[in-house]
């Protein structure tokens, strides 16, 4: 098994030897030049290739980030940096407001290209409900469930509980709507 890889390793180096010796007399053989004078490989069946794009049409700076910036705003920076509005996608975002660039394409960082695409935000779904009734129930209750479903109380009077509310119950509130309750005390009678 020694036998094996010393046998191995020998021929590994006599071919590497020969590998070098030979590129060492064929460099030697081509220095005609001065010294300092650099080589190159070009001529006799080698041909210099092309470069895949001519080095003029390379960018000289990286694609910024438009992300949470108004689409209105963005488009005069696109035209002072000599880029095209590509695709501009419309999407639902509960957490980007209407109007506002999500996502882009090409990403920012990227090699400056000469298009660009947008997800722009049209802002969160319209949530509808039928108003809840807050009368007779305890302000800190109200107030809970007002958070819960998105609906702001406007608080009127003093009290501890709900004595009337407008909007009434039942009829149709967005989320993010106003309910204005008036406070009191109510009495229950059995």
């Amino acid at each position: 098994m020694v036998r094996t890889i010393l046998k191995y390793t020998v021929f590994v180096l006599v071919f590497a030897g020969i590998g070098a010796g030979a590129a060492y007399l064929y460099f030697k053989a081509r220095d005609t030049g001065n010294a300092g004078e650099t080589l190159s490989l070009v001529g006799e069946g080698v041909k210099e290739m092309p470069s895949a794009v001519p080095a003029e049409e390379l960018p000289g700076i990286t694609m910024p980030s438009f992300e949470d910036q108004l689409l209105e705003d963005v488009k005069l920076t696109l035209a002072n940096l000599d880029i095209r509005l590509g695709k501009v996608t419309w999407s639902h975002s509960d957490t980007v407001e209407k109007g506002k660039i999500i996502a882009q394409r090409p990403l920012p960082g990227s090699v400056h290209g000469k298009e660009i695409n947008f997800l722009v935000s049209l802002g969160a779904y319209d949530v509808m409900y039928r108003c809840p009734s807050f009368v007779n129930m305890a302000i800190e209750e109200a107030r809970a469930l007002s958070e819960k479903l998105g609906i702001m109380l406007n608080e009127q009077g003093e009290g501890t509980r709900v004595a009337s509310q407008s909007p009434e119950e039942g009829e149709i509130i967005r989320k993010g709507d106003a309910v204005e309750v008036t406070l009191g005390s109510v009495r229950t009678w059995f």
